[in-house]
């Protein structure tokens, strides 16, 4: 919405509304002054400090921290009211006065010397705004709402500050080291843009997350040493690393211009289907799923693939990635977003290609990077029908091979866990045998989450000391062994919807009691999540009528389940099922 309360129009603004234009203003040594001696004020002042500005105040009245930054001389203190004038001198004006009236006449004089001033929640008289900024060392993020909701671009400011961390300062003082290596031995500007595409997006900053700093130098050497065709006669310096949240590039540093890469320039294209076509030259250096290495090696030959999928056409190589990139298996966890772990979340909002099975949420689907290529190659239940069904097994393999040598950063999305009846072990081994690097990233299992989001505890003292998870259906010519699945505490079932019949027959004739406590949890963690109770016997019978996908917990801690369904769901989402209208036979479990 505008400021006056209509729609924005496609470029983001509202109606006779020009957007801000953003900038970083280099005010190191330079002249600013801040009216007024309040909070506010005082948090202009520390800005200004930590920007390196010098700031002098103009306030009748100071906090205690601004008049003892005055006694330290780190300020100038004037200790009287605003006076036309006093903006003679200065380069940026801050008004912290709480006075609409007072700051009308500050804006007037500033625009009468061409300075820029900013009005502290005063939009209507600031010729420029505030963004709330996250740093870590060099590292300055900026989160403005055109002067809307400062409130909001703080909290905005925060949710990055998590995720942009003290690694940062470290990671990018780093990089800074190389440029003077990375200028004097690609002297060509496209491959030097080419080589810091590769080096930011390395395993780099993974190592530097886990301390190894000399790791992370090792790997940006040898990726500059791949760029220029070979090491260099006489290794480059290694500046040490200090970096401080607080620090400032003090020191004269290169022009970014000089090697290609100034910041705002164009990034080189990343999306799917680009018009330049990337090779891998001989000796590209890739990671590995047990570390980054260092080493040299051939980029394989593109592997046959099947011909291009309806509505994704084949595509090239991202001009920044050369030799094989990575492939992710990712648990995508029950299916709400907010239950993917930290690290998968940063994964999908980098991915180039995110292939994802059938039961991943639309609401996980929306974290992934966009402009991201992405296939669904889920299988579908027998009977369910479905475009999915036809995937095979081997057809994804092919496909996730074939993407990895195109791009970075390759995604295998399953829901729950890729090592929990995911074939993840199988996807794992394979492309280890084909010389694709490959990493897990474990998710919530549904064995858990769901029994958890229905409040069943799969343990509880003196009830349950242990649980077990099986699958409901078996590959051919195997057979489960009920005795053992029997004798445990709770039982958990995934996939069991369709021989949930069956399977509790042959449970309740391996010795679990029939009027077992039982219960399905539908959906779990969607907005369609539904519980349904029940007891072994009437599973047996036939008497519950469930669908997939379900996790199906049975034992005493069945009993537990929520009265009503959790998260939100209306209290109909918990069905009692019909008790079996003939017992079935079946001995005690102990």
């Amino acid at each position: 919405m505008g400021t006056d309360g209509g729609l924005r129009g496609p470029d983001g603004t509202a109606p006779g509304r020009v957007p801000y234009y953003p900038v970083m203003l280099d005010l190191r040594d330079r002249p600013c002054v801040v009216l007024g001696g309040g909070r506010e004020a005082e948090a202009k002042v520390r800005g200004l400090l930590d920007a390196g500005a010098r700031v002098t105040l103009v306030a009748a009245t100071a906090t205690e921290a601004l008049a003892r930054w005055a006694a330290e001389g780190r300020i100038r203190w004037i200790r009287r009211e605003y006076r036309p004038g006093d903006l003679a001198g200065f380069v940026l004006v801050i008004a912290a006065t709480g006075d609409p009236d007072l700051n009308r006449r500050i804006r007037r004089e500033a625009d009468r010397r061409h300075l820029w001033v900013n009005a502290v929640d005063d939009p209507p008289h600031c010729s420029f705004i505030l963004p709330a900024v996250h740093r870590q060392g060099d590292l300055v993020v900026a989160v403005g709402t055109g002067g809307q909701s400062p409130a909001l671009a703080a909290r905005l400011r925060d949710r990055l500050a998590r995720e942009l961390g003290p690694e940062y300062a470290t990671w990018i003082a780093l990089l800074g080291s190389m440029r003077p290596a990375v200028a004097a031995r690609i002297p060509d500007p496209d491959r030097r843009r080419a080589l810091w595409y590769r080096m930011v997006d390395s395993e780099g900053l993974a190592l530097v997350r886990r301390g190894d700093v000399e790791g992370a130098r090792r790997l940006l050497e040898a990726l500059l040493d791949a760029a220029a065709g070979g090491p260099a006669d006489a290794p480059p310096a290694s500046a040490a690393l200090t970096p401080h949240p607080t620090s400032r590039p003090g020191d004269a540093a290169p022009d970014p211009r000089a090697d290609g890469f100034a910041e705002g320039a164009d990034p080189a294209p990343t999306a799917v289907a680009t018009t330049r076509v990337g090779t891998a030259p001989a000796g590209a250096i890739s990671g590995s799923a047990h570390g980054v290495q260092g080493r040299s090696r051939q980029a394989p030959a593109e592997p046959s693939v099947p011909s291009p999928l309806p509505g994704h056409p084949q595509p090239t190589r991202s001009p920044s990635h050369q030799g094989p990139g990575t492939v992710y298996l990712v648990g995508a966890g029950p299916g709400d977003p907010e239950l993917l772990t930290l690290r998968a979340a940063r994964i999908l909002a980098e991915a180039d290609c995110v292939l994802y099975d059938r039961l991943v949420s639309p609401a996980v689907l929306a974290r992934v990077r966009p402009g991201a290529e992405r296939i669904a190659v889920g299988k579908a239940p027998r009977g369910a029908g479905g475009s999915m069904a036809a995937w095979s097994q081997e057809a994804i393999l092919d496909l996730l091979a074939d993407r990895a040598r195109r791009h970075r950063v390759v995604v295998r999305l399953k829901g729950g866990d890729p090592m929990v009846f995911g074939r993840g072990g199988e996807e794992l081994a394979e492309l280890r045998r084909r010389g694709i690097p490959v990493q897990v990233v474990p998710g919530v299992t549904s064995a858990v989450a769901a029994p958890g989001l229905a409040g069943i505890p799969l343990t509880l003292r003196g009830v349950a000391s242990s649980f077990t998870v099986a699958s409901g259906h078996c590959q051919a010519g195997s057979s489960q062994d009920w005795a053992r699945l029997a004798a445990a505490d709770t039982l958990v079932v995934l996939m069991g919807v369709a021989n949930r019949q069956a399977t509790a027959r042959a449970l309740i004739e391996a010795g679990r009691p029939p009027a077992e406590p039982c219960a399905f949890v539908e959906w779990a963690s969607w907005p369609r999540q539904r519980v349904i109770r029940a007891t072994l016997e009437a599973v047996a019978a036939g008497c519950v009528q469930t669908e997939a996908p379900a996790v199906w917990i049975i034992g005493p801690v069945a009993a537990w389940a929520d009265e009503p369904a959790i998260r939100g769901t209306p209290p109909a989402a918990r069905v009692d099922a019909p008790s079996s209208p003939a017992p079935v036979r079946g001995a005690s479990r102990r």
